[in-house]
């Protein structure tokens, strides 16, 4: 059961302010897919290093068996995106001016 005082304390909270500082600005679509591109690639090196590590006995064979799935899903959407902007590219091009 709620009392008075809980019901004002509500009425007079103020919702948080998310201050971005640190966010990254984007200059375009090149910077932005540039940007995946390379955390792909991390994740595509991590999942190598999890495949040695698996093999010493340093991890697990489910760690291991995610960080490849992880770098294996983010290869196939970035390369969905890849094929969406080039199909995207050709339209524009086929266009009459």
């Amino acid at each position: 059961m709620m009392n008075r005082l809980t019901i004002d304390n509500r009425k007079t909270a103020k919702p948080l302010s998310v201050q971005n500082t640190d966010r990254i600005k984007d200059k375009g679509f090149g910077d932005t897919f540039n940007r995946a591109v390379k955390k792909v690639n991390d994740l595509l090196n991590n999942a190598d290093n999890s495949i040695e590590q698996v093999v010493n006995g340093n991890l697990g064979i489910q760690e291991g068996m995610l960080n490849i799935w992880k770098a294996d899903t983010s290869l196939r959407l970035l390369l969905q995106a890849r094929n969406k902007a080039l199909d995207a590219y050709k339209e524009i091009m086929r266009m009459q001016f």
